[in-house]
């Protein structure tokens, strides 16, 4: 009972989506990096959920250290622009999951708000 109170607060409802939508920024904001080293051994970094940054998947060439191994191999190729794209787009994905429902919460509760005011 005093859950589903909490939760009808027009306040906490408040206070979550502007949770959601901070984390949501946050997320575009904090770099995004692969999992694979490029060929000095230094993570291969894509850039922000704003903004994507291929230089060093570039430059590295799809030659790499593959699975982590700390052997290069020069036969090995894999296409890591790829890898910053998707990456970059799976980041933008989520944090865009967050970042709307929390904007939608956001302005009801600010109409509903104004309604009460206006009367109407």
């Amino acid at each position: 009972m005093a859950v589903t109170r909490l939760i009808r607060d027009r306040f906490v409802i408040g206070l979550l989506a502007a949770a959601a939508i901070g984390l949501g920024v946050f997320a575009l904001l904090w770099p995004v990096s692969l999992d694979d080293h490029d060929r000095w051994g230094a993570r291969i970094v894509c850039g922000t959920g704003i903004s994507s940054d291929h230089s060093q998947a570039e430059a590295t060439g799809g030659i790499g250290f593959p699975d982590d191994s700390l052997s290069l191999d020069p036969t090995v190729r894999t296409d890591y622009v790829a890898q910053c794209d998707s990456a970059t787009w799976w980041r933008r994905s989520w944090a865009a999951a967050l970042i709307v429902p929390g904007a939608v919460v956001s302005g009801a509760l600010l109409r509903a708000s104004h309604r009460q005011e206006t009367g109407r």
